[in-house]
């Protein structure tokens, strides 16, 4: 409160020239991370660790404070799509068009995974305590170990390229085709289609019991909203916990069964 507003070119009120404007004129600019030599697609980030990938094959490891690329990792073969961080082991992944996941230590750079069996580009990546989660445009999804790099399932249901997906201790949800999938993370099942006979699915989120799902219909993009805690009102229904960790006396088979139905 008090301080003077920094409006920079594309603003409504001015008409400066974008090849004129000073960054460092603005107050607010802390530092200019520069370094990829193609365009950057995607962002991972979490304290002051950034991860980037880029279409130049590489992924960097930045520290947003000081502005220093800390690594460049490099073995991918093609465009980088899609990555994720990865704290809690201090690690990350990465997903390319070369159809491969890489697992890379941020302790030294190093690849210490590489996820084979996709057949196409790896377009999407989903990380939780317990599973890493792959998305493909050769239809499929994949459940990894973020400890060892094997496959736990392969999820194969879909025919189209996956367009969007989010996971959790129980279940993954996933669009493409025209259809919203459910699936069971530790057995790799469908559960039941949550959408179909549509245009496309573009985007899932879920929180605890609730679910949004952005879709096309010939008419009109709508959005739909479910309830899995159901009309039960049941104040002990157990969800996604809020740090996404999950205690071993949180669940038991029984309530993830009624989770899942």
């Amino acid at each position: 409160p008090g301080e003077q507003e920094y409006k920079s070119y594309g603003s409504e009120d001015t008409d400066a020239d974008p090849a004129d404007e000073d960054v460092d004129e603005n107050p607010y600019h802390r530092v200019h991370l520069e370094g990829h030599e193609h365009a950057v697609r995607a962002l991972a980030a979490r304290g002051r660790t950034l991860i980037s990938g880029s279409y130049d094959s590489t992924v960097r490891v930045w520290d947003i404070i000081d502005g220093t690329c800390k690594f460049i990792l490099t073995g991918h073969t093609q465009k980088v799509y899609s990555v994720v961080l990865d704290t809690q082991r201090n690690q990350c992944a990465s997903g390319s068009m070369d159809s491969t996941v890489r697992i890379w230590s941020l302790q030294t750079g190093e690849c210490t995974h590489i996820l084979s069996g996709h057949t196409s580009l790896v377009e999407l990546l989903g990380l939780s305590p317990t599973h890493l989660v792959s998305a493909a445009a050769d239809s499929t999804l994949r459940i990894w170990d973020p400890d060892t790099g094997e496959v736990r399932h392969m999820l194969a249901a879909h025919t189209g390229a996956i367009t969007c997906f989010q996971h959790d201790h129980f279940k993954v949800l996933s669009g493409s085709d025209g259809t919203l999938k459910m699936w069971n993370i530790n057995d790799g099942t469908v559960v039941r289609d949550m959408l179909t006979n549509i245009v496309g699915v573009w985007q899932v989120v879920f929180e605890g019991r609730w679910c949004v799902a952005a879709s096309n219909r010939p008419e009109a993009t709508v959005l739909d909203v479910w309830d899995f805690g159901g009309d039960s009102q049941d104040e002990d229904w157990v969800g996604e916990p809020a740090n996404g960790i999950y205690d071993e006396g949180d669940t038991d088979e029984e309530e993830e069964d009624e989770m899942m139905e």
